[in-house]
């Protein structure tokens, strides 16, 4: 995926994603994807809105997991999966 940075760094990345990945870094539960809104990434966090307060939140990221620049799984536990034979 293309990455186009805007103001200060900051661009856009696909919103599914970024709450996949939000929901797998936030072990306490304490994010509620429905009540927050996708804003922005920068440097490999991903921000997101309250949709009804001004509070914010965002979670670091990172772009799958590469071997020789190639990427071949989507985090570490994806690629894990895959050495276990789908278990």
């Amino acid at each position: 995926m293309t990455q186009t940075k805007t103001i200060n760094g900051m661009y856009q990345r696909d919103s599914n994603a970024a709450f996949d990945n939000a929901k797998k870094v936030n072990r306490d539960a304490s994010f509620q994807p429905q009540e927050f809104m996708y804003m922005y990434s920068k440097d490999g966090r991903d921000y997101f809105k309250n949709t009804n307060f001004r509070h914010y939140v965002n979670f670091k990221f990172v772009d799958g997991v590469k071997h020789n620049g190639q990427k071949i799984a989507d985090s570490a536990e994806d690629l894990f999966t895959k050495m276990m034979g789908g278990i």
